[in-house]
Order: C-alpha cells, then sequence, then structure tokens
C-alpha cells in the first residue's frame, strides 16, 4: 500500500504504521516500519511527506538513539530541503522531538 497510485492510500499506511509501532519491539519498528517511512519520505506529494515528518515526530520517544542518529534525523533532515513549507515546518517540528528523545 505504501507504493499505491492514489496518494490517500499511501497516507493510510503511514497512520496505521504509526499506530502499530506504539505495539511492536524496538527492533521491530527499525527493521520492518522505519524503512517503510524512509521510503515514503521521499514521495512525489507533499501531503505524504509532511505526514512522514508527523509519524516520526510521534515516534520519536519510542525508537532508540542509534535509530533516531542512524535512520530518522537524517530522513528529516532531507526533508527540511524540501522546497514546500509544509513539508519544512513539520520535519522541523519532528527534529525537535528528536532532540528531545535523545536527550532523555
Amino acid at each position: 500500500m505504501s507504493r499505491n497510485p492514489h496518494y490517500l492510500y499511501r497516507l493510510s499506511i503511514l497512520w496505521t504504521l504509526h499506530r502499530l509501532s506504539h505495539e511492536v519491539s524496538k527492533e521491530m519498528l527499525a527493521t520492518r516500519i522505519l524503512p517503510v517511512l524512509v521510503e515514503c519520505a521521499s514521495d512525489r506529494v507533499a501531503n505524504v511527506k509532511f505526514n512522514v515528518a508527523k509519524v516520526f515526530k510521534g515516534i520519536a520517544p519510542l525508537a532508540d538513539r542509534s535509530t533516531i542518529e542512524g535512520t530518522i534525523r537524517p530522513c528529516l533532515n532531507e526533508l527540511l530541503a524540501d522546497p514546500d513549507f509544509d513539508v519544512k515546518y513539520h520535519a522541523h517540528l519532528a527534529l525537535e522531538a528528536c532532540n528531545e528523545a535523545v536527550a532523555a
């Protein structure tokens, strides 16, 4: 579903993964959920990209430091360079959540 031609299906999978991330182990989060989110972060639709950032913001407290530094933060840094204002804004908020999670 993350590759469905219609962006609403792609949004649906993002929020499903967000909900699932609260129920799975950190290993499952890192190996099964994050790769899909990273792939969706390069979507052609800005709405999908900023929702990826929102999901990253929500799951940052669940991830360990190495996952945040190795996977989540680099992806968010790429989203910060996106031309869409909303994508940049939500990436910035998600990076703040990552900073808080790492500091905790």
